[in-house]
């Protein structure tokens, strides 16, 4: 649903709270292209926020790099996953 284009924003923050509670590494791998800028906002954020929630180097690494986007909603996710750190 994230990946969907024509999916509402609404559904995407729906998916993106079911899952929270949902740290795999592989989810976090799949969901790193979806924070690409050639996306839109909210499937850009609400990546960044699952991915902010697997709480390792790499990650780490990622939402520093998110600091300077474009999107305010992704500075915010990656603000507040770093700061869950």
């Amino acid at each position: 649903i994230l990946a969907d284009p024509a999916a509402p924003a609404e559904r995407k923050v729906l998916v993106t709270v079911a899952l929270q509670n949902v740290i795999d590494p592989k989810l976090v791998e799949r969901l790193i292209p979806l924070i690409s800028t050639d996306l839109d906002d909210v499937t850009r954020s609400c990546a960044t926020q699952i991915i902010a929630l697997q709480p390792d180097e790499n990650t780490k690494v990622l939402l520093s790099g998110l600091l300077e986007d474009r999107s305010a909603n992704v500075r915010l996710a990656a603000l507040q996953g770093l700061a869950l750190m």
